[in-house]
């Protein structure tokens, strides 16, 4: 299981999958519950002016150093490396990892069979984006999503998540089915996540 999180992740995981020839534009997800999707097309669009980028690129290694960013490259050659070696990898996370599953395809496609997608239902059911979508038009790989909900629990920070914002966070949904998988029920997942928030609350020296 790899996670990953970096400011503007989305815009320029955009800028990423347009160089590459695919169709983003209006389709990255935001932490947000007010997606700039404006902002992130504007931002993409002078990328690729300043970049020179006019049509579509077929070298992902040149395509990150020219508008993306090095997380894409560092997860996608982790995900590469475990894959050639028969592991199963779950990329955990949103529509970052769309452009991390574009770069996997263009540098090994053979190991593709070993990848899939792990996030939340947030994340999913984000009607400003289309994550499922975006994996389709790359490649068939799975995607699973966790069906938590913190609608009636009793921290603000997490009812949050039900609110719009944030929707996946550094892994939030892969490292759930993973659990899951392991054998937790969504019950007892979602009991370890408010303990846990309550242990760091107290940390924090809030109640």
């Amino acid at each position: 299981m790899i996670g990953e999180s970096i400011p503007a992740g989305t815009t320029t995981a955009m800028a990423f999958l347009v160089a590459m020839g695919y169709d983003a534009w209006n389709r990255m997800s935001s932490s947000s519950p007010s997606n700039p999707r404006d902002l992130k097309v504007a931002v993409v669009r002078e990328a690729l002016r300043s970049a020179g980028i006019s049509g579509s690129l077929d070298d992902p290694l040149e395509t990150i150093s020219r508008v993306g960013d090095p997380v894409v490259l560092a997860v996608g050659a982790i995900a590469i490396g475990a894959a050639r070696q028969g592991v199963r990898v779950l990329l955990a996370g949103g529509t970052q990892m769309a452009a991390v599953l574009a770069f996997i395809k263009h540098v090994d496609r053979g190991v593709l069979g070993n990848v899939a997608i792990g996030t939340t239902r947030w994340l999913v059911g984000d009607r400003s984006a289309d994550l499922v979508g975006l994996v389709r038009e790359i490649a068939e790989v799975p995607v699973a999503s966790v069906n938590l909900d913190f609608s009636d629990v009793p921290y603000d920070g997490l009812r949050a998540f039900e609110e719009g914002f944030v929707k996946e966070g550094v892994g939030a949904g892969g490292a759930s089915i993973a659990a899951i998988a392991r054998g937790l029920s969504i019950d007892q997942l979602r009991e370890a996540i408010l303990s846990d928030y309550k242990v760091l609350l107290r940390g924090l020296g809030a109640t």
